[in-house]
């Protein structure tokens, strides 16, 4: 389950290491402003770390063109859901990821965080990172590589 946990939550951040300069469009200035918020998302380790890369995420979203502005809230909204969730079924990042505490989730808990790792899994569609990656070098001169 930590596996699956931080690679999805790696992926959904397609961004997850950018370097590069371009364009100087709000969106690309916005990109480059959370470049260090999703450069984390790799090594997220913790609730903060999650946060802060649900804001990039959001934050992008809110400026993104046409083409991706969909997928950048989706991504969004995916990650900002899956914060959400923990914190209802009470569960930390870091529990997730050493898969501790887990036993005294409820059948409930259980499935609504299967339901939020699964958006998670939707958000990260290989079309939309893609279609990410392939904007954000063409508009922003930003080459967005794997971690």
């Amino acid at each position: 389950m930590r596996r699956i946990v931080a690679a999805l939550v790696t992926c959904v951040t397609a961004a997850a290491v950018l370097s590069g300069c371009g364009g100087d469009s709000p969106y690309c200035a916005t990109v480059r402003d959370t470049e260090a918020q999703l450069r984390a998302i790799g090594s997220a380790q913790d609730d903060a770390d999650l946060a802060r890369a649900a804001g990039a995420a959001n934050r992008i979203a809110t400026v993104a063109p046409a083409p991706v502005d969909a997928d950048w809230k989706g991504i969004a909204d995916a990650l900002t859901s899956f914060a959400t969730t923990l914190k209802k079924v009470g569960v930390t990042y870091q529990d997730l990821l050493a898969q501790q505490n887990l036993q005294d989730l409820t059948d409930a808990d259980r499935t609504e965080l299967r339901a939020s790792l699964a958006e998670l899994e939707k958000a990260n569609d290989p079309t939309v990172t893609k279609r990410i990656n392939d904007q954000v070098q063409d508009e922003c001169d930003i080459v967005i590589r794997p971690s």
